[in-house]
């Protein structure tokens, strides 16, 4: 068991990504870690605009919806 914990953990370390430039690591004690969560996002919007390759994220400007249905139902839920 513990072996294949092991194994899942190297994998896991080699197949994961570095944060891209944009992004800052936020720290989990960080007491202004919504702040930090809110600026992140911030400054990844125009970057997920013009697209990001190594993430496969296509260009969203200009973003072209082919079609939108709404439906409308008296349920609440």
């Amino acid at each position: 068991m513990s072996l294949l914990l092991i194994i899942l953990v190297c994998i896991n370390v080699v197949l994961s990504e570095k944060l891209p430039e944009f992004i800052e690591s936020c720290a989990q004690n960080d007491t202004n870690i919504d702040e930090c969560f809110v600026n992140n996002a911030m400054k990844a919007i125009p970057e997920l605009i013009k697209g990001i390759d190594y993430l496969k994220v296509p260009v969203l400007s200009p973003l072209f919806i082919q079609q939108i249905q709404l439906v409308h139902t008296d349920n609440i839920i």
